[in-house]
């Protein structure tokens, strides 16, 4: 697991966290070209892949233009302290077929709730 750290210009504060995940989201598409897969946490960037050099990624959000910068920190290794990687990404490598089985089967349990709902079934019929 590959550890980055993302800086924005112009400076988006800390307590903007919302506003940091739209503006990656926004870049989303560029970043995965790099990256491939990809999980933001915080200022930082999680992913299998080690890429030395990354462009800077452009975007904009409700009419100011930003810049993301994304930088390689570090591999990080099972024996890392917690607090710098949470548990769940340390287990990713191995887990990624079990997510996408996860997300696909929740997906499928959501669209079965909405089909017994009888507030859904009059929308439905219309």
């Amino acid at each position: 697991m590959n550890k980055y750290t993302v800086k924005f210009e112009p400076e988006i504060p800390d307590n903007a966290r919302a506003m940091r995940k739209e503006v990656l989201k926004l870049c989303r598409d560029k970043i995965k070209e790099s990256l491939e897969f990809y999980i933001d946490w915080g200022l930082c960037v999680f992913s299998l892949k080690k890429v030395a050099e990354l462009p800077v990624y452009e975007c904009e959000l409700e009419g100011q233009k930003y810049t993301a910068t994304i930088e390689w920190v570090q591999v990080m290794e099972k024996t890392d302290r917690p607090h710098e990687l949470p548990e769940d990404l340390l287990q990713l490598d191995d887990a990624l077929p079990q997510v996408r089985v996860n997300r696909l089967e929740n997906f499928q349990r959501s669209q079965r709730s909405y089909s017994g709902c009888p507030q859904h079934q009059s929308v439905a019929r219309v």
